[in-house]
């Protein structure tokens, strides 16, 4: 979002870099939406709510709130695929990492703090 924002006008037409911004946007806002849905904490709120003021687009909780809706009516329209997505979370959620230096270890830590979503 930042890149586009800040370099999008120097590369694009401005009939180009708005179907891009609004492109983007709206792909940000599902994966928004269905962070909501997966109960992202305080810490990844703050943190897309700045970097979304910083490209100076704002945040919008109307579009986070629309983007929830296209997850959860995708999810009872297609009710395969979510099983299976949520098959391969719990998977994924239930294996240990690998072994990592000591030094990795705190990055690690950091990564699944700012990422905020269980």
């Amino acid at each position: 979002m930042e890149t586009l924002s800040k370099h999008g006008p120097a590369f694009l037409s401005p009939d180009e870099f708005k179907i891009r911004l609004c492109r983007h946007l709206s792909g940000y806002y599902n994966f928004l939406g269905k962070s909501l849905i997966l109960g992202c904490s305080r810490v990844f709120w703050t943190y897309h709510k700045t970097k979304l003021s910083d490209a100076g687009v704002g945040f919008n909780r109307i579009r986070v709130a629309k983007g929830a809706l296209v997850t959860l009516a995708d999810a009872m329209l297609n009710p395969k695929s979510s099983v299976e997505k949520l098959l391969r979370r719990l998977n994924n959620h239930n294996r240990m990492p690998a072994p990592i230096a000591a030094s990795g270890m705190q990055d690690w830590a950091a990564s699944r703090t700012i990422r905020g979503c269980r």
